[in-house]
């Protein structure tokens, strides 16, 4: 489960840690964040030689802002077997969505 986004200011910390050649730990525990986060930050954004603060927090920012379809626009069946359901008022008594799926 994700936590919460980095900040462009925690990224840029995350380059000048870089840059010092220090550890992912030391970088993490300097942010109050995981090892892991700090890790795997770099690693999806060209790695310690190529990593870019400021071409991360862009990349971030697209990603964040795409449009993404709902999940009833997708499945379009499963749409009308829950509004089915719902105008039957079956919803809190009816099946749950395992068994509508």
């Amino acid at each position: 489960m994700p936590g919460i986004a980095l900040r462009a200011e925690e990224r840029e910390e995350i380059r000048a840690g870089i840059e010092r050649d220090e550890t992912y730990r030391e970088i993490g525990r300097r942010l109050g964040r995981p090892a892991s986060t700090v890790q795997r930050e770099v690693k999806r954004n060209g790695g310690r030689r190529r990593y870019s603060a400021t071409k991360a927090h862009g990349r971030a920012e697209m990603n964040k802002a795409r449009p993404k379809p709902f999940t009833f626009e997708l499945d379009r069946d499963l749409a009308r077997r829950v509004e089915a359901h719902l105008q039957a008022k079956d919803s809190l008594k009816g099946p749950t969505m395992r068994s509508l799926g």
